[in-house]
């Protein structure tokens, strides 16, 4: 009995803290669907815009490099920003600051990386390995990649 009106007890507990994350996420959702998000490639920034107007901003890329960013991707749902650069590296940002970091590619390292597409379902980020002429990816959870296997298709990558 005793151990039913404790596990009560915490319940209000475990759904305010359920709350404030659902309104949280939310939240971060709602300002990256109603912002603009660019890569600045000489000013090496990631900016952004609010649609509605009232300004924009950089996101606070420490712990990232956006110094020749050409490529740019958001994932909303997550909350964070993926650009590629003309460095051959992968990088992301915390859309809500708090800064961001280097994407563990795995095997893709070409020196020149175009574009950017995240697959949030998927978990993965895909670009152009310039250097290659292959379409590469890597997990959105830092534990490496490779490149996508285009044989068959139509086309000519960049390369």
């Amino acid at each position: 009995m005793a151990a039913e009106k404790g596990a009560a007890m915490r319940l209000p507990a475990i759904l305010s803290v359920l709350a404030t994350a659902v309104v949280m996420l939310a939240a971060s959702q709602a300002q990256a669907a109603d912002s603009v998000y660019w890569a600045d490639y000489e000013g090496g920034q990631i900016s952004h815009a609010n649609l509605a107007g009232g300004g924009g901003g950089n996101l606070d890329v420490s712990g990232a490099d956006a110094g020749e960013a050409n490529g740019l991707a958001i994932d909303a749902a997550a909350g964070k920003a993926y650009w590629v650069t003309g460095a051959g590296e992968v990088f992301f940002a915390n859309l809500s600051g708090g800064g961001g970091g280097e994407l563990n590619t795995g095997a893709p390292s070409g020196d020149f990386f175009l574009g950017a597409a995240v697959d949030p379902l998927g978990g993965r980020l895909y670009w152009v390995d310039g250097t290659e002429g292959k379409i590469a990816w890597a997990n959105l959870n830092n534990s490496g990649g490779g490149f996508l296997d285009t044989s068959g298709a139509a086309g000519r990558l960049p390369g």
